[in-house]
């Protein structure tokens, strides 16, 4: 296992302190325009990587609200995120996570998060001549990544922090998983992951 976290903040001037901790990874987003949160950067990227730590990509945009998730919707934040991997310099291969951040149903998996992520997928292919440079990854609850998974819908899982949501106890073949918040000395979360996660440098 390798220990690692993820972290809404450009963690540029904070690589030192996540690498003396004990870090190999550090999860960093890729995001839309409107976000009140820094995207990872090529700068960001090549910071992070000079000081030997392993980064991983997610996308997070309105990720927490059933009705976001469409296959439109999947379409433009499909391509918005490989857009962005190929500005960072993510190396081909390597996957994006793309976040659903709620406790759904089978229901709305099988709906309108199965959509969003086919959405995902034509972005990808569209972009990539029907051979994308990227993977595609989900993280959220057990039954989502279960699903999503079982479905052919994505490679990578990352398995969120939110031990009552459903399928948390029951889903075990995570590549990430996700553990308690920390505040200080900035706030980030824990997590812990399988070989082959999907991680990168630049």
């Amino acid at each position: 296992m390798s220990d690692g976290i993820d972290c809404a903040l450009d963690c540029t001037k904070r690589a030192g302190w996540i690498k003396a901790n004990g870090n190999e990874f550090l999860g960093r987003y890729y995001r839309n325009s409107v976000s009140k949160w820094a995207p990872l950067t090529a700068n960001e990227a090549k910071a992070i990587s000079a000081n030997g730590i392993v980064l991983v990509a997610l996308w997070e945009s309105n990720s927490a609200v059933a009705a976001h998730f469409s296959y439109t919707t999947g379409v433009d934040e499909g391509t918005s995120a490989y857009k962005q991997a190929m500005n960072t310099g993510q190396p081909a291969g390597t996957p994006v996570y793309f976040a659903v951040d709620f406790d759904c149903s089978n229901l709305e998996i099988a709906g309108g998060i199965n959509d969003y992520f086919r959405g995902i997928a034509h972005g990808f292919d569209a972009i990539g001549s029907d051979n994308p440079a990227y993977a595609i990854g989900v993280y959220g609850s057990g039954d989502a990544c279960g699903w999503l998974l079982a479905h052919q819908r994505v490679r990578y899982t990352w398995l969120a922090q939110s031990t009552k949501w459903g399928g948390h106890k029951t889903f075990s073949s995570w590549n990430i998983k996700q553990g308690p918040t920390k505040k200080a000395p900035f706030d980030f979360d824990t997590n812990e992951a399988k070989p082959s996660y999907g991680g990168f440098t630049v």
